[in-house]
């Protein structure tokens, strides 16, 4: 009888986790997904889910697996079908108007896909975030995490980061943790070693208060800039300015040439007999044959 009435009370879904105590929970497909799918734990498994007196069984799974082992067992069901294909934005902002409507009248909900993996948990997240229980997106990633003990994926993130941006319950409280967290990052900005404040400086002694500067009139910038450009001019010095070139020597002259060389040239024998000799040769021409 013992064993009898063990197994009356049906088996816990696989990777069952409480999102909200007592109120929303997240399991396994009953009876497991794909070639791991046995029908005698989906049985056990939807018994199990009965008895425990759950309001609703939601299943996002796109296929109509189990829905009609729900109507055999008397388990309400409701069907939400949601991947990747979707508009996030649009399947989001209904499917969380619809799940908090629940919540707040009161109903116990447990949520299924085929696994439980990144879709379901940014599923979570997102509604955490979009119904103002967290705050931050990046807070609202970290307790998904925790409470299912597994790491969000890219697909997980999106979801959260597009439930960040939907008006909800949270909006309020997600737009004043962003102006605070704004706040922060400027007020760490001004405090960085080597910043002060744009307006004011420093005081001397510790304890005392910044005092502004005194603003520099037209005259005294004026003034400034003039003594910026003669310093940036370089001065020469009294010995380059006194200093004169060396005059360069005067070219000697040339000597003139010697008189011998002169009569020599006078000397000269001229070429004439190479002129008698053409003229003859034009004289004498060489006989016609």
């Amino acid at each position: 009888m013992a064993v009898k009435g063990k197994w009356a009370r049906g088996i816990t879904p696989r990777n069952f986790t409480w999102i909200i105590k007592d109120q929303l929970a997240i399991c396994e497909r009953p009876g497991g997904y794909g070639n791991n799918h046995r029908k005698v734990r989906r049985q056990e498994e939807i018994i199990w889910i009965r008895e425990q007196e759950f309001t609703f069984v939601i299943s996002v799974v796109v296929s109509q697996h189990n829905l009609h082992n729900y109507d055999e067992m008397g388990v309400r069901w409701k069907h939400r079908p949601f991947s990747t294909q979707d508009d996030f934005a649009q399947y989001l902002s209904s499917f969380y108007s619809e799940l908090h409507e629940m919540l707040t009248s009161g109903a116990k909900l447990i949520l299924h896909g085929e696994e439980v993996g990144d879709r379901l948990c940014g599923l979570m997240g997102g509604y955490l975030l979009w119904a103002g229980l967290i705050d931050s997106g990046p807070r609202a990633i970290s307790a998904t995490e925790h409470l299912t003990g597994r790491q969000l994926g890219p697909l997980g993130r999106e979801l959260v980061a597009v439930a960040r941006s939907l008006p909800g319950p949270g909006l309020d409280k997600r737009t004043a943790q962003a102006a605070a967290e704004a706040a922060e990052r400027a007020q760490a900005a001004l405090q960085a070693p080597g910043r002060t404040l744009p307006d004011t400086a420093p005081g001397k002694m510790k304890g005392k208060s910044p005092v502004a500067k005194p603003a520099k009139s037209a005259t005294t910038t004026r003034a400034i800039k003039a003594v910026t450009r003669k310093s940036s001019v370089p001065k020469t010095s009294k010995s380059t300015k006194t200093s004169k070139a060396p005059k360069s020597a005067k070219p000697a002259k040339s000597a003139k040439p010697a008189k011998s060389a002169k009569r020599s040239s006078k000397t000269s024998p001229t070429p004439a007999t190479t002129k008698t000799g053409s003229s003859k040769a034009r004289k004498n021409p060489p006989p016609k044959r």
